[in-house]
């Protein structure tokens, strides 16, 4: 057994007085322990579980003392009582006095647009090391900290960033790349130390800082003959943002693809990856990365995961009233199987969280097995699926677990599907996904995976189709007549009434130019009953069971959609778009 310093009670309090009070390392230990300097160092070891060390007595590169200020502002650095010491690969060594403080890691995280390693010190060894190495400027900045009146540093940092936007240091970028890029990329170490030059660092953070205040939902960086084509998703369409040169846009990808834990050199073939934290203050925003080579470079497409709590409730998704009764309905019964279908980003996950929302509570036990968990949903046992971990065998796990209610991300294969419909016939409510275009078709879906029809017939209360369509700016759309739009459309595509609708404008700043601001979610919903299980049962063809579906209240995508334009908040080219045949 390795000799303490301390004994563990000691330990104990001083952990707690960290913890509870929220007191550095040093000020604890000073107040629950005596300790002999010659062991200092050991105790904040052990206490904090870091490396404890004196910054102001490292041998810093000076080039890396002017350079990290890029990254990492001096204003923020003399506030917040820390002292960054190395990079290496995504990593960023700061000495803090309170490395257990897991907001400020965080924080640091977010405006540094790397991963903080923290090392444990005290508050002399922070302010002689500052002294040392920045003590001509701090006159300057400690005036700076004072006319925040309060504000903390980080959020201005990251306000200033956003103001001065992505053009500020383009120039810096770009010379950057153009003078050193194709010698470094001669040798793997000599790569990886160019990745995290401040100026690289601190560029690929504002060009994607940039996009995720568009409120994008995907960022594609996608190499061209010439150079790099920089793309979002913003409402589900995407739109070219920025053009970058061919080098800069390797550099990016590069850079991306070390944040993501990947290896930068080239690969042959498609590689994954995640980036656990956020490059804007304040939101907890992931990152799922994919890379795949192609004829012209490595294509990148990052897909955004809010991490918070995202769900609304189910009247603010584009529910009908009658829509909104039969969902209730069918999710307020204490057994079955909802599904929701519709292609990728048409926000299945959000209604079944707006479900989750409404069956989460301190009665119902609620689990669900997501690839990614896109968001984290407080009272809800939420398991990551990919990594070794399959749908099915989360869900064969969940039935030894007691659950009330179980969401699985997808329905992919017999094997899940299987277990997810007898789950749903032995006393459990059952929540998925299932890609097909409509509702009917998913019927079709379950029985083409060789499912016994009476299980599916059984087990199904309810399938909702959907799709998300953008509305109109309120601000800047046009006002067209049905009859010159009948020139334009074929009459299916157009609505019967009323005379006056409404179609795209040149756009302005409310709607970011684009004529457009804001989505609702379209559906078509399948309620299950006794005639439709009989249908089922008898394995009907597809046009059967959807006269069924009509005929118990279905309203189709296309009926819906045609609804929303013609109340004038959507337009006929949307129609189009979300529910063309």
């Amino acid at each position: 057994m390795a000799y303490k310093a301390i004994s563990e009670a000691e330990q104990a309090e001083i952990r707690k007085l960290v913890t509870e009070r929220g007191m550095t390392y040093e000020h604890a230990l000073h107040q629950a322990s005596q300790v002999e300097m010659r062991l200092y160092k050991k105790v904040l070891e052990e206490v904090s579980g870091c490396v404890a060390l004196d910054p102001s007595k490292v041998a810093i590169d000076p080039d890396f003392i002017d350079a990290i200020l890029v990254v990492l502002p001096l204003s923020a650095i003399v506030d917040l009582k820390v002292f960054p010491l190395s990079l290496n690969g995504n990593e960023m060594t700061i000495a803090m006095t309170n490395p257990s403080d897991q907001n400020l890691i965080t924080e640091l995280s977010s405006t540094t647009s790397m991963r903080v390693n923290p090392v444990v010190t005290t508050h002399m060894g922070v302010k002689d090391a500052i002294q040392g190495n920045y003590g001509d400027r701090l006159r300057e900045v400690l005036q700076d900290i004072r006319d925040l009146n309060g504000k903390p540093v980080l959020q201005k940092v990251h306000e200033d960033k956003i103001k001065e936007g992505v053009g500020v240091i383009y120039e810096r970028f770009l010379a950057l790349v153009n003078r050193e890029y194709q010698r470094a990329k001669e040798e793997e170490r000599t790569l990886l130390s160019f990745m995290v030059h401040p100026i690289i660092v601190s560029y690929t953070q504002r060009l994607m800082m940039d996009l995720i205040l568009r409120n994008c939902s995907d960022i594609h960086m996608e190499p061209t003959l010439g150079g790099y084509r920089v793309r979002s998703r913003i409402n589900g369409v995407l739109s070219t943002l920025y053009q970058l040169p061919k080098m800069a846009g390797e550099v990016v990808t590069m850079r991306l693809k070390l944040m993501g834990g990947m290896d930068v050199m080239e690969n042959p073939t498609p590689i994954d990856g995640q980036i656990g934290y956020s490059p804007v203050y304040g939101r907890r925003v992931e990152f799922r990365v994919s890379v795949m080579p192609t004829i012209n470079g490595n294509k990148t497409v990052m897909r955004l995961l809010e991490k918070e709590n995202q769900s609304v409730g189910l009247d603010q998704i584009g529910l009908t009233q009658a829509d909104m009764h039969r969902t209730n309905r069918a999710i307020a019964a204490p057994n079955g199987l909802v599904l929701v279908t519709g292609p990728t980003g048409s926000g299945k996950t959000s209604t079944l969280y707006s479900i989750l929302g409404i069956l989460n509570d301190e009665e119902t036990c609620v689990v669900t097995a997501e690839d990614p968990v896109e968001s984290e949903v407080p009272g809800v046992v939420q398991v990551p699926c990919g990594k070794g971990t399959t749908f099915a065998m989360a869900m064969k796990a969940f039935l030894r677990q007691d659950p009330d209610v179980i969401m699985v991300g997808e329905i992919r294969d017999h094997e899940t599907a299987d277990i997810a419909l007898k789950a749903a016939l032995t006393g459990h409510m059952v929540l998925s996904t299932l890609h097909t275009n409509d509702a009917p078709t998913a019927v079709m879906r379950l029985l083409n995976l060789d499912l016994d029809p009476f299980v599916v017939a059984s087990s199904l209360r309810l399938i909702l189709a959907q799709r998300l369509m953008r509305l109109l700016c309120a601000e800047c759309k046009n006002p067209v007549s049905r009859e010159e739009l009948l020139k334009r459309h074929d009459p299916i595509d157009v609505p019967t009434e009323p005379d006056q609708l409404f179609e795209k404008g040149k756009g302005c700043e409310r709607c970011n130019l684009t004529g457009f601001k804001g989505r609702t979610g379209i559906f078509e919903i399948l309620q299950g009953g006794d005639e439709m299980a009989d249908a089922i049962n008898a394995r009907a063809p597809l046009g059967e069971i959807r006269r069924i579906a009509r005929e118990g209240g279905m309203t189709t995508l296309r009926e819906r959609a045609l609804a929303v334009c013609g109340e004038g908040r959507s337009s006929v080219e949307e129609v189009i778009r979300v529910t063309a045949e």
